[in-house]
């Protein structure tokens, strides 16, 4: 029999398998760089390019995370798709490139709406012994989302142009929109509240205090950090170094996503039932060995295993994520989500320009290295806490 709580949450997780579908056939997704390449954008302009989307993220993270305490957050996530709608057909325009990192901004400041309101309504409507498994949930529907985008967008891409591409993004959006206009409910919901700056102020300072929480925020930008490398940079290295196509390129990270798809929800059900931090740890130390196995891949096949294997090991952001809510107050998941979420893009804002400057001074090969170390880094920091899974 379905939980109370998943049937409350339906259309939330909908709507974030809707939101990563979107986005992985273009920004997020291996299409993105290669259509501003094909437009004749350098690598290290796209590091910048990739850098504003991020910036764009950590701006409103934390302003999103506390709005979505006060005022209704499926009011939040309707006015986020429509936004983000507003904006991507832009791109089909090569003679606005200039503007792509005002776009970028904008759609990293739109994106970003919908993280921390979404994980906060999962967290307040999910019972404690159901709180890791929900959560995972959020994270598995993101993770569905991304397993046909790439393919879709590779296929598009390939078959009708880059710009059919993002009017399909577009598209996907309004659909979200609509769709949680017609079935969202906010039982929850702080309609009308009036709490002010000196509160918000008071909420920032208890979040900060706590050592445990400040641990997991670290970890948060470090993982996010080692992630940037094969977010931003794996379609232009899968291109240029190995010859490989849109479509293969999308294939090869659609598959590591249904690896991850198929881990999530157990590396959640196992978060309510065993110490969490273990977990992380043995996952973070096998993602940082698999980092420095790219220096021996020989042949796309090869590339495609480790990469597919790298991503199975972000399932670590997730049991991060867990770990959070599992010490938040819930009086302030809002806020601790949207500070959780801004170390998570502060580690893409500062990710794709360590990344890009070591392309270009050292060679594609020593992103990953550097990639590892930061994991190394996390597992240190996240042993410094004692904290109780």
């Amino acid at each position: 029999m379905v939980d109370e709580s998943i049937k409350k949450l339906v259309p939330v997780y909908a709507l974030v398998f809707l939101r990563a579908l979107s986005l992985s056939i273009t920004i997020t997704g291996p299409i993105m760089p290669l259509y501003v390449r094909s437009l004749g954008v350098s690598v290290s302009q796209w590091s910048f390019m990739s850098t504003s989307f991020a910036i764009g993220l950590i701006s409103f993270e934390a302003f999103w995370g506390s709005m979505s305490d006060r005022v209704n957050r499926i009011r939040i996530l309707i006015v986020s798709m429509i936004l983000m709608s507003l904006v991507l057909p832009l791109y089909t325009f090569p003679d606005l490139m200039p503007y792509f990192f005002v776009f970028q901004f904008l759609i990293g400041s739109f994106f970003v709406m919908v993280g921390p309101t979404s994980r906060a309504l999962i967290a307040e409507l999910s019972p404690d012994d159901r709180l890791g498994f929900n959560m995972s949930l959020w994270s598995s529907c993101f993770a569905i989302g991304g397993i046909s985008g790439p393919v879709l967008g590779g296929l598009i891409a390939k078959n009708f142009g880059y710009p059919t591409a993002f009017y399909a993004s577009t598209a996907i959006l309004l659909l979200a929109a609509l769709m949680m206009f017609i079935t969202g409910k906010d039982d929850e919901s702080k309609e009308g509240s009036n709490r002010g700056i000196s509160v918000l102020l008071n909420n920032l300072r208890s979040i900060m205090s706590d050592s445990r929480i400040k641990t997991t925020f670290i970890t948060a930008f470090l993982i996010f950090f080692s992630t940037s490398a094969v977010r931003s940079f794996i379609p232009i290295y899968a291109s240029e170094l190995y010859g490989m196509d849109e479509v293969s390129i999308g294939i090869m990270l659609s598959l590591g996503t249904v690896l991850q798809l198929l881990g999530t929800p157990i590396i959640g059900r196992l978060s309510d039932r065993i110490n969490a931090k273990r977990m992380l740890t043995v996952l973070l130390a096998a993602s940082g060995v698999l980092l420095l196995t790219y220096w021996f891949a020989q042949t796309p096949l090869h590339l495609t295993v480790i990469t597919a294997l790298v991503i199975l090991g972000f399932i670590s952001s997730s049991v991060s994520l867990i770990l959070l809510t599992k010490l938040a107050d819930r009086e302030k998941l809002g806020m601790t989500m949207g500070l959780y979420g801004s170390f998570e893009d502060l580690g893409l804002v500062i990710g794709p320009l360590v990344f890009g400057f070591v392309w270009d001074s050292f060679g594609p090969k020593y992103l990953f290295p550097v990639s590892a170390v930061a994991l190394f880094l996390a597992i240190i920091s996240i042993s410094q806490v004692n904290i109780e899974g």
